[in-house]
């Protein structure tokens, strides 16, 4: 089944894994210690980390799909999620990404973590929305027990 859309986090927020990068790079070179230079692997690790990771938007379901290497692979339905939250720190703000976490009653992922989206307010928007249709759609509602 092909997804509606996918959304992947962006690579703004690598920007500090660049720079030492390019920090790692310059000194092996300026020091003639090219060893040093292998360090700077780590930082080529981040970047395939984020080009590799995707959110998959189904009619039904978010798919995250994550890893170089090995892949994992998440989903939730949206029938199944209780809340949306929008969490912007503020040097995300200064970048314009933003992360949406999601709660959910689903016994593997119920803390599920959108990372680092552009548009981040038009996105959340849209999935409250979509969240909201799906529960009416299959008629859920929800009750919360507590016990004293």
């Amino acid at each position: 089944m092909k997804p509606d859309f996918t959304v992947s986090p962006s690579q703004l927020i690598n920007i500090v894994w660049v720079f030492l990068g390019v920090f790692v790079v310059t000194g092996a070179i300026s020091t003639g210690h090219y060893w040093i230079a292998s360090l700077a692997l780590i930082p080529i690790y981040k970047i395939a980390d984020y080009a590799c990771w995707t959110y998959d938007v189904y009619e039904d379901c978010i798919v995250e799909n994550r890893g170089v290497f090995s892949v994992t692979t998440r989903e939730v339905y949206f029938h199944r999620v209780k809340s949306v939250m929008m969490y912007r720190p503020f040097w995300m703000r200064i970048l314009g990404v933003g992360n949406i976490v999601v709660k959910g009653s689903d016994q593997f992922t119920n803390t599920f973590v959108i990372y680092g989206l552009d548009n981040i307010e038009e996105f959340e928007d849209g999935l409250q929305d979509v969240i909201k249709d799906k529960r009416k759609e299959m008629g859920m509602k929800e009750y919360e027990v507590y016990q004293m």
